[in-house]
């Protein structure tokens, strides 16, 4: 993690980031060290974006360094492994010698362990398992990284990680023994081979690596003393501290790595990557079964309570820890259909009470959607099935009341008013509380009395009539008397009523 130190050089520099270093157009500077400074940069060529490491230190006055530069640096150009960092270029810009390399996306495990960033022991092997197949693949090719540390150490966004600056110290530096004011940098990670400036083979990038595995799994340096020399003394002298000090509980063989790791003698040291990666894959194996088995004891009690989304999230972990895992990819997919069909039955439940809200309201139509919808998801549900037909059968009636009115409505236009009130009967006999169906019928029962008083009157008076005229008074006078009482004002009954009483008279 870069401090406020280098940021503020960083702000200072910003104004002097040449706009290309060779065919390389810069960005912006992204890192800056002892011996040099990092810019990103992008290709033009290749439209992708560039890491450019450009040593400051030693080089300018100094051709025959400078050249043996461009030697090794060959050397690291071919280096092309998933877990080393490529370089793509080399080049020299105003007598400083650079590399371009491969832009990461990630952040360097030095940044992770600052921020205490939460990683299990199969995370922290994981990671040195994989430092140690780039340096096998280094080793084999005679390059020695000589600065092993979580901060040449880039854990990528796609899970992998990427050892960089291979060789990059050796190149800024021909001197084999350093002062030291000139070795704090790495102080912590070298070897004693490297503190007692002795030539360095492949063992000791080792030993730097089971520095970083140590410092992953205790959080804590093994070799730090108050000063630099007491920390060489340590790094030399001491054995690094037993784990147990600072954890509670790990894997008994982790502390025989890590001791053979940091041995002192090269010679009792891991003598190869390949040999630190198998003990370390062995170890991984031991913790990947314990956590399975763990795993998959808490499945089976989530289970049992039908806390599914939980138990799937197990049944992740332990295939992410083992993808071939036979009951747990069984049990997977169990509880994957219990999940969907509880989903599914969620669903068919809001669908059925917004069926079953909507047949209350008379909103038929979203009633048979929603049931339809419902249906699709759950074809055999015998109470949805029950709910469609109370549905049609409503949606039946439905129609028959729409035709009863329209029937109604339209003879009553045309005054035909008994046609007009049956259908409206009709009407009120599927619908009783139908309100338009009950406004209808007051309408056309008010109409259909009234007509019915009339041809009664007009009766009267046809009879009365003839009464007279065969002069039954008397007789008359009867039938007008009913008229009268069916309507005391009309003009025509009291006419007849005068005129026959005048005939009785006579």
């Amino acid at each position: 993690m870069r401090n406020s130190a280098q940021g503020s050089d960083l702000d200072i520099m910003a104004s002097n980031v040449p706009a290309k270093i060779g065919k390389y157009d810069v960005v912006e500077i992204s890192g800056r060290g002892g011996m040099g400074v990092v810019y990103k940069a992008n290709d033009p060529h290749l439209d992708r974006p560039v890491a450019i490491k450009m040593i400051t230190s030693g080089f300018a006055e100094n051709p025959a360094q400078l050249k043996r530069f461009f030697v090794e640096a060959k050397s690291l150009a071919s280096l092309v492994h998933p877990n080393i960092v490529t370089v793509y270029d080399l080049g020299d810009f105003n007598g400083n010698p650079y590399l371009v390399m491969q832009y990461l996306e990630g952040e360097d495990l030095d940044t992770v362990l600052a921020a205490r960033r939460t990683l299990s022991l199969l995370d922290k092997t994981n990671i040195i398992i994989q430092v140690c197949e780039g340096l096998s693949y280094a080793h084999h090719r005679n390059v020695v990284h000589r600065d092993i540390k979580p901060a040449n150490i880039m854990l990528c966004k796609d899970g992998g990680i990427k050892i960089f600056d291979f060789g990059i110290a050796k190149m800024g530096d021909q001197n084999v023994t350093k002062s030291a004011s000139q070795i704090v940098g790495t102080l912590y990670y070298m070897s004693p081979e490297q503190v007692n400036g002795q030539t360095v083979d492949g063992r000791t990038d080792l030993f730097s690596t089971g520095v970083v595995l140590y410092q992953m799994v205790t959080s804590h340096l093994p070799f730090e003393g108050e000063s630099t020399t007491t920390t060489l003394l340590k790094i030399t002298r001491e054995p690094p501290p037993p784990l147990k000090n600072f954890l509670t509980v790990f894997p008994p063989e982790l502390e025989a790595i890590v001791l053979r790791a940091l041995a002192k003698d090269r010679d009792e040291r891991y003598q190869s990557a390949d040999e630190l990666a198998l003990d370390l894959r062995q170890m991984q194996g031991h913790l990947k079964q314990e956590l399975i088995e763990r795993n998959m004891e808490e499945v089976s009690l989530l289970m049992e309570r039908a806390d599914l989304y939980k138990a799937k999230d197990r049944l992740m972990q332990v295939l992410k820890i083992d993808q071939q895992n036979t009951r747990a990819n069984q049990l997977l997919r169990d509880v994957q259909f219990q999940i969907q069909r509880q989903e599914v039955n969620a669903q068919v439940g809001k669908l059925r009470e917004r069926a079953e809200e909507a047949l209350a309201h008379g909103q038929l139509q979203t009633a048979q959607e929603s049931l339809d919808r419902a249906l699709s998801l759950d074809k055999n549900n015998a109470e949805l099935q029950r709910l469609r037909d109370e549905v049609r059968l409503a949606a039946a009636r439905a129609e028959k009341l729409h035709s009863a009115l329209k029937t109604a409505e339209g003879a009553h236009a045309e005054g035909k008013l008994d046609a007009a009130k049956e259908a409206v009967e009709e009407a009120l006999e599927l619908a009783p509380d139908d309100a338009q169906a009950k406004a209808l019928y007051r309408l056309i029962h008010r109409d259909w009395v009234e007509r019915s008083r009339q041809r009664q009157m007009e009766t009267y008076l046809s009879d009365a009539r003839q009464e007279i005229s065969a002069r039954r008074f008397t007789a008359a006078l009867e039938i007008l008397k009913d008229a009268e009482a069916l309507d005391p004002k009309a003009p025509q009954v009291q006419a007849l009523l005068e005129s026959a009483s005048a005939g009785q008279v006579q």
